[in-house]
């Protein structure tokens, strides 16, 4: 694979993925999420399944004993506005990875290694992802205050 910068059509919103290629490795990084439950599986071509999409073009690895666990080595937020973090609590995985299990997998929720976000995410909330985003941030900001390894 070659480095790539993936725009995906998701209408007035955002989401990115760019994969860098270097040594016969690439890192995916994402930023920010648009993904909607009625793009999920349709033939509609007003609807790009992004969900879809992103399951092919991430890495997998082996989380927990649980096989082609799909992953983005970094994900960033750009701010909490729907359509910018829409459908972050449904397709990502929130916690710690230790108890990442078979059901995650079997919902396709995707890990996160390293999240990046500005300060003025942390603010009011004002949608249901963006509560799910800052719980899992405030949970990671936690465990550098607490200087732990666990990520």
């Amino acid at each position: 694979m070659s480095s790539q910068i993936k725009y995906y059509p998701v209408d007035n919103g955002d989401q990115t993925v760019i994969s860098i290629d270097e040594d016969n490795y690439t890192t995916n990084i994402m930023v920010d999420c648009n993904i909607r439950e009625s793009s999920k599986g349709t033939s509609d071509p007003s609807q790009y399944d992004v969900k879809a999409d992103l399951l092919s073009v991430l890495k997998k690895r082996k989380v927990n004993d649980i096989e082609n666990v799909p992953y983005t080595d970094i994900f960033i937020l750009t701010h909490g506005d729907e359509d910018h973090l829409l459908g972050f609590g449904k397709n990502f995985y929130q916690g710690d990875p230790k108890n990442y299990k078979k059901k995650n997998k079997d919902n396709e929720e995707i890990l996160i290694d390293t999240l990046w976000f500005s300060p003025m995410v942390m603010g009011t909330a004002t949608n249901d992802d963006e509560k799910c985003f800052n719980k899992e941030a405030k949970r990671r900001i936690q465990l550098h205050r607490d200087k732990s390894a666990d990520k």
